[in-house]
């Protein structure tokens, strides 16, 4: 058996112990302090970058509006007055400034008004607190309070807007409409509908509409008992039902 043995080669075990010169020594600073610069440079801007877009967040603001959310009458006799509602309160204007009614405060939330005549405004607002949702409210057109109008004994109030009717719902569901200012006689009722709540109450819009009458399109009021549709039409005089169907005709919930 032969051995082979392998030597290194001188030429690869050599080491450059040399000192680099003054030229490669001047090189070598040179590249690293641009390599320092540059990394300088970028983090500087980076960081300028950042601060700016958090800058930007930190002092941009919601945008702030009043939210008009109902057309509540006008008043055509000079000065016309318009009254409307929106997330703040119910107002007046005249077209060259307004006035805040009734305002909106926490769980006192006015959720529809009515204009009757030229003098006063119903309301409804949203509180729970002694049934306060089932008490119609009203004030003047100069802000004074008025007359409120109790609707307790009934499961459900509605107040409509904009003719002011009232839509109630007892425990024999049993609906009736009532004049806002005349809780203790309705103007018609659908009798008892057992098993049916409300859907939607639909009446075309603008100031010609306001009154329900005879001569005027007339108010529809939907029922459901989950599956079958009862409607209602209110000409001023008597509600008129109609045959049980599958047709919805929009939606409206009690508060």
């Amino acid at each position: 058996m032969r051995l082979l043995v392998l030597y290194p080669s001188p030429s690869l075990s050599v080491i450059d112990n040399r000192s680099p010169s003054d030229e490669e020594k001047k090189y070598i600073l040179t590249s690293i302090a641009l390599s320092l610069l540059l990394s300088f440079m970028l983090l500087s801007c980076n960081a300028d970058a950042t601060a700016g877009l958090f800058r930007q967040i930190s002092e941009s603001k919601a945008p702030v509006g009043i939210v008009y959310k109902q057309i509540v009458g006008l008043d055509s006799t000079a000065p016309k007055t318009l009254y409307y509602l929106t997330d703040e309160g119910l107002f007046k204007t005249d077209g060259t400034s307004s006035t805040k009614l009734v305002a909106n405060v926490e769980e006192n939330i006015i959720t529809t008004a009515a204009l009757d005549g030229t003098t006063t405004l119903a309301y409804q607002v949203n509180t729970n607190k002694d049934a306060g949702y089932k008490k119609i409210k009203t004030v003047d057109i100069s802000g004074v309070a008025g007359t409120t109008y109790d609707f307790s004994a009934f499961e459900n109030v509605k107040l409509l807007p904009p003719n002011g009717l009232v839509l109630t719902k007892d425990s024999t569901s049993t609906f009736k409409l009532f004049d806002y200012d005349v809780p203790a006689s309705e103007i018609a009722t659908t009798g008892a509908v057992s098993g049916y709540d409300l859907v939607s109450v639909l009446q075309l819009s603008g100031k010609e509409h306001m009154a329900v009458s005879a001569t005027t399109p007339p108010l529809l009021i939907s029922l459901t008992d989950g599956s079958v549709y009862r409607h209602f039409y209110y000409d001023g005089l008597q509600l008129l039902n109609s045959i049980p169907q599958q047709v919805v005709f929009g939606l409206l919930r009690w508060q």
